[in-house]
């Protein structure tokens, strides 16, 4: 319960995350006796949203009902172009089920994202606890022998944020590294951290124990330690309030069997006091003292006492799962927005591919015509035809209008109105031409337009080889980015062996 209660308490997304998964816990609950309402095969997963869809729509509806001023929203919400990219790809299905089912859809995939958002931020969070170094009363593991310092960021629950640079464990003074002359012209910059200089010291210095990219290790000594240490713990608060003292810093600069040693003035002038500052000085020096103590140790332990004040540290950790959560439900809303996107883009393919079967129906229409049929009778033989190779599973959204168009005309609709509905619903250029021509064709007869077929004919066959050509730098141009991928993994098998291999 008090693990509970921790991985809790201070971290406030975890108790969104926790929340969000529990309002999908409470709506799983709730929605569990809905239908799908598909005819789709449905896994489990997709079963559980799809139900949590239905029941937040019918949650709608009744919102609507109780609100009357809210009606104009309409039972289905969708954009005007969704509802009409619906009606042209699934002109055979009842309109209000083909746009409950496309509302459902979205909201099931970002219901589904929106849960995968709150479950993966929990973990991302969780395991950051998992990946704790500070221990049961204050037990922290050192690096062995060798390893380079860690930095591990703390809070104490009174006095704030601290820093501890927790070193490995250490070997003699003997094994101190070098540093090159080079660093004499770098070090008065680097040490006076947060001071203007070196001649108004008042926080503390930055004393490295290495320079980036210089394969250099320091060891300083402080001519005065009670005012300015070693680390560059600076303790201003010993000097009176116009009080200033020069403090000689010595840096032992090694390498091999090398020695140099540089001196450096500092003067230390006072800095506002507080009660929380002095406390702070005095929990610093203590983590300091016992880090010091501990270095031929295993184990660190934190101070757990300061002037009769007990502390109680906790370890700071960087918690991006936010930032995860946010991602994901950016990404639930990009899904349920792309979703018309992708509607448009099956529109798009829809026109392409009735391009390309133009000139076919063309050419047929054209011979049969010569033939001396009518030109519903043609139409008929082509939609038969269609219908035998549709056994196979094939659907082609051309030939799936000529089989409306003569449902229609069965159905008592005339034929040039057939013909005419028959190119609103193809929305494509060319179609709308060859309606026009069918209309005019029972005005004028076959004669005239068999000549005008052929034309036409011989113009989409043209057409069409345009079409393949642009097909065919398209598909060029996507074979370009596994190319590029491939190259990329061909250079770095090439160039990690050599390198290694030159480094060696």
């Amino acid at each position: 319960m008090k693990d509970f209660v921790t991985f809790f308490s201070f971290h406030p997304m975890r108790i969104v995350y926790a929340a969000v998964l529990a309002g999908y816990a409470a709506l799983f609950l709730r929605a569990r006796k809905e239908a799908v309402l598909t005819e789709r095969r449905l896994s489990f997963a997709e079963k559980c949203f799809r139900r949590m869809a239905v029941y937040l729509y019918k949650r709608y509806r009744i919102f609507l009902l109780s609100h009357p001023r809210l009606a104009r929203l309409g039972d289905i919400p969708l954009a005007r172009r969704a509802r009409e990219d619906l009606r042209t790809l699934s002109p055979a299905v009842k309109k209000k089920q083909r746009e409950l089912d496309f509302l459902l859809n979205k909201m099931t995939r970002f219901l589904m994202l929106g849960f995968l958002a709150a479950a993966l931020s929990l973990t991302a969070s969780a395991m950051l606890v998992r990946d704790r170094v500070v221990g049961e009363d204050g037990l922290i593991r050192r690096g062995a022998y060798g390893d380079a310092d860690r930095e591990i960021a703390l809070t104490e629950d009174r006095y704030g944020e601290f820093r501890l640079v927790l070193g490995a464990r250490r070997y003699s003074d003997s094994e101190l590294d070098v540093l090159a002359e080079e660093a004499e012209r770098l070090l008065p910059e680097v040490m006076r951290g947060n001071n203007p200089d070196l001649l108004h010291v008042c926080s503390d210095l930055v004393l490295p124990s290495s320079l980036e990219g210089l394969p250099f290790v320091i060891r300083w000594e402080s001519g005065l330690s009670e005012l300015v240490d070693s680390r560059g713990h600076v303790h201003s608060d010993l000097l009176p309030e116009d009080g200033r003292e020069e403090v000689m810093l010595t840096a032992y600069l090694t390498c091999d069997s090398r020695r140099r040693e540089l001196s450096f003035t500092a003067a230390v002038i006072p800095e506002p006091r507080t009660e929380a500052d002095r406390m702070r000085r005095e929990i610093a020096a203590a983590m300091e003292q016992a880090e010091e103590e501990t270095a031929q140790e295993a184990d660190y332990r934190l101070p757990h006492m300061v002037e009769n004040v007990e502390l109680s540290f906790r370890e700071k950790v960087r918690d991006n799962s936010p930032f995860l959560f946010l991602i994901m439900l950016l990404a639930g809303l990009a899904a349920f927005f792309a979703m018309d996107r992708d509607l448009h883009g099956d529109i798009a393919k829809r026109e392409r591919e009735m391009m390309l079967d133009y000139p076919h129906i063309i050419s047929k229409l054209a011979l049969y015509l010569g033939a001396g049929m009518s030109m519903r009778r043609a139409f008929e033989r082509i939609g038969s035809a269609y219908e035998e190779h549709r056994k196979s599973g094939e659907y082609r959204y051309a030939y799936e209008e000529i089989l409306r168009a003569l449902r229609e005309m069965s159905g008592g609709i005339p034929e040039s109105e057939a013909y005419e509905r028959f190119g609103r619903r193809c929305r494509v250029r060319a179609y709308t031409r060859l309606s026009s021509l069918l209309m005019q064709n029972l005005k004028k007869g076959n004669d005239a337009l068999l000549i005008v077929l052929q034309e036409e004919a011989q113009a989409s066959y043209e057409e069409r080889r345009g079409i393949a050509k642009q097909l065919g730098e398209e598909a060029g141009t996507k074979l370009l980015v596994p190319m590029v991928m491939m190259l990329a993994v061909t250079l770095v098998m090439i160039m990690v062996p050599a390198y290694l291999g030159f480094m060696g």
